[in-house]
């Protein structure tokens, strides 16, 4: 089998990236069977989907193939110097191939492109990623989702081991805005993708905070 097969890690393995980093998976109960408390892993779990986050889309090569894989452990650490970091399963293909290149892109996605995140967390499946970028060009090494909000492209630091993750910290060096119409970002929450309403058009100052719109769930 040659090593640049996408399925030189189990399948599995790519399951369970994304059943930790939020994106949807089978329904499974949080109760505790006869009545026991949950213990703490599974208390985490269900207390982070009440956190509600953007959704991005890390990029890499693997196979000199763009592979994109959806993520909500990610974040911006520091402007001076510019530094975001992601979390990623010790045994993906994501994280092998980052530690390889040295390098990823984020990739902030709209409301628009649910479909890509679907693809990016399916479980078990290649994440190849053609449909949606294409090759790197002068404008970032890391392959670009078209249509995304914005394109961070980022040089590993450092890579720190958190237990059964990679935790990448990396200085950025090409940010990529969209030029494109105003949209909003694809918002994760409860194990569901929402639209995000801005209360900016809904001022709560002599108004009725019961009347802002709750967020449509897709």
């Amino acid at each position: 089998m040659s090593i640049c097969e996408w399925h030189v890690m189990p399948p599995e393995c790519e399951a369970v990236e994304m059943s930790r980093t939020g994106v949807p998976q089978e329904s499974t109960t949080d109760q505790a069977p006869d009545g026991d408390e949950l213990s703490e892993a599974d208390g985490l779990r269900v207390a982070m989907r009440t956190l509600a986050s953007g959704v991005v889309s890390v990029t890499t090569w693997w196979c000199d193939r763009p592979w994109s894989v959806t993520v909500s452990s990610c974040c911006a650490i520091s402007l001076e110097p510019p530094t975001v970091l992601i979390a990623l399963r010790a045994d993906t293909v994501a994280a092998k191939a980052i530690g390889e290149h040295g390098y990823f892109g984020l990739n902030i996605l709209s409301q628009a492109q649910m479909h890509v995140a679907v693809a990016g967390s399916a479980p078990g499946a290649a994440k190849f990623a053609e449909d949606f970028c294409g090759r790197s060009t002068e404008e970032s090494p890391s392959p670009v989702i078209t249509g995304a909000l914005a394109h961070i492209h980022s040089v590993v630091e450092r890579s720190v081991e958190a237990g059964d993750h990679i935790i990448f910290l990396a200085v950025v060096e090409r940010v990529i805005l969209s030029t494109g119409a105003s949209q909003s970002p694809l918002v994760y929450c409860s194990q569901g993708y929402h639209r995000l309403q801005s209360s900016r058009d809904y001022p709560l100052i002599g108004g009725d905070a019961d009347s802002i719109p709750q967020c449509a769930v897709w």
